[in-house]
């Protein structure tokens, strides 16, 4: 406490466990021998649910069976008594860096893993899209992210080309028609089986309806919407 910490304490290792599962620490510093709990067994309860937080056990006893117990439940740091004020110290120290350590290399691991998504989520969610038996278009910014080839089918090619060449919205290539939409901007969130397309090719009409599902495709958590027929 008078290094600046936030200490919390706890009279057995019934109390300390109680008060673990309800908050969230940077260390543990715990005794062996303690009433209606002891250490090592509140240590076993508190590894099931947080793997990765730093303890260290003070204890008389440096017997084996004490230590072998600790290694197995990964105790980072054992303190034989008696121990000096230097010897709490240097613990510390060296826990403190091991904190520092396991933050640094969580967000390297969290930077390697969002990169590696990004490398291949274009293909991936590709993939997923073109899988999908129906129609199904993703707009990111107003913009077509993924087309799939049941939606391409609906078209000439040379049709949906030129559309998608010239800027126009795919939406022109939707039959104007009373009672349906002309446009995803006319979606309606709380009356969805209004939202229908027709469109009108050489083989005849069809008519879909349209559904809508916001995504999140990038790392930067911007939002993409889906829409899609079934």
């Amino acid at each position: 406490k008078d290094a600046g910490y936030t200490v919390t304490e706890a009279e057995d290792g019934v109390q300390a466990l109680d008060i673990a599962k309800g908050a969230s620490f940077n260390l543990v510093l715990t005794d062996i021998n303690m009433p209606n709990m002891d250490g090592l067994e509140m240590i076993k309860e508190i590894r099931s649910c947080n793997a990765t937080v730093p303890i260290i056990i003070t204890t008389a006893h440096s017997e084996a069976d004490y230590l072998m117990r600790s290694i197995r439940l990964k105790v980072d740091r054992y303190l034989i008594k008696p121990f000096t004020l230097e010897d709490v110290k240097e613990i510390f120290f060296d826990t403190t860096a091991l904190i520092s350590d396991r933050q640094k290399a969580k967000e390297l691991e969290f930077r390697e893993i969002q990169e590696k998504i990004n490398r291949q989520s274009e293909n991936f969610v590709n993939e997923i899209i073109n899988s999908y038996q129906y129609p199904c278009v993703v707009y990111t910014d107003n913009t077509i992210r993924y087309l799939n080839g049941a939606f391409k089918t609906l078209f000439e090619t040379n049709e949906l080309t030129e559309v998608l060449a010239s800027g126009e919205p795919l939406e022109t290539l939707f039959d104007k028609r009373d009672g349906f939409i002309h446009g995803f901007d006319e979606y309606n969130e709380e009356n969805p089986i209004e939202n229908k397309i027709s469109l009108s090719k050489k083989g005849g009409r069809k008519i879909y309806r349209i559904k809508s599902q916001k995504i999140a495709l990038d790392a930067d958590n911007s939002v993409s919407t889906m829409y899609y027929s079934q």
